[in-house]
């Protein structure tokens, strides 16, 4: 629940070269990166949460996924592709996206995959950067 409690409402990320947002002005917290800009830092605090839903999830999957939010599913998705420069947090995301495949049933993977858009977004990530 902290997890979506502390979730902004809408999008955080435009794409494409320095872009600038006027609604991103009045936030007064932008984060310019290389490639996009993000509305608000992911935080520490975040990353942390992430990670510690990460480790449970892997150590006792039957256990724990069950009792994780669907709308958490929603904010960890946006900001798995919003904050694509987090190396710690995308590798906690990871490891929730292989207990998803490896332990959910069809419906949690299709929400989290398909329902969230972390497929289409990934493709959409890598379409509009390259691979390197």
């Amino acid at each position: 629940e902290m997890l979506v409690r502390g979730a902004p409402v809408g999008g955080q990320v435009w794409a494409g070269p320095r872009v600038r947002h006027q609604d991103a002005e009045e936030f007064g917290k932008e984060l310019r990166l290389n490639a996009y800009v993000v509305r608000e830092p992911l935080g520490a605090l975040r990353v942390a949460i992430t990670q510690i839903l990460s480790a449970l999830c892997v150590a006792v999957p039957d256990r724990s996924l069950p009792l994780v939010p669907l709308a958490a599913w929603g904010v960890l998705a946006e900001w798995f592709l919003v904050h694509r420069c987090n190396h710690i947090f995308q590798a906690a995301c990871c490891r929730l996206w292989i207990v998803v495949v490896n332990h959910a049933g069809p419906e949690l993977q299709q929400l989290v995959f398909t329902g969230h858009g972390l497929l289409a977004g990934l493709c959409e990530m890598v379409l509009a950067e390259g691979s390197y």
